[in-house]
């Protein structure tokens, strides 16, 4: 079984986890892919310029997960395609998200 792009908060009880993802700035359209070695790949439309990337990928998971911008931050990779993110809130619901993608 290959790696899991989400893992559990290491603060514990239900406050949501980390995920370790690539990112792909300056894509054609937006999307989150979970890759057959269990690695999360993130296309998104920005720039990876002055930080719009990373702006706009909070954004853009804000939306998706449909939870507020402040639950989301970017602990490393800032200048990198390789991330990790932390997310709160609902650890189950967070699970279910990241088990449902292609």
């Amino acid at each position: 079984m290959g790696k899991q792009p989400f893992s559990k908060s290491p603060l514990g009880g239900d406050s949501g986890g980390l995920i370790h993802c690539i990112v792909k700035p300056s894509s054609r359209t937006d999307e989150v892919k979970v890759l057959p070695d269990g690695s999360l790949r993130i296309k998104i439309k920005a720039p990876p310029v002055d930080g719009r990337a990373n702006e706009y990928l909070i954004r853009y998971l804000s939306g998706l997960l449909k939870i507020p911008k402040s639950d989301i931050t970017i602990i490393s990779g800032f200048t990198s395609s390789h991330k990790r993110i932390r997310i709160n809130g609902n650890e189950k619901m967070l699970q279910e998200f990241f088990k449902g993608k292609p």
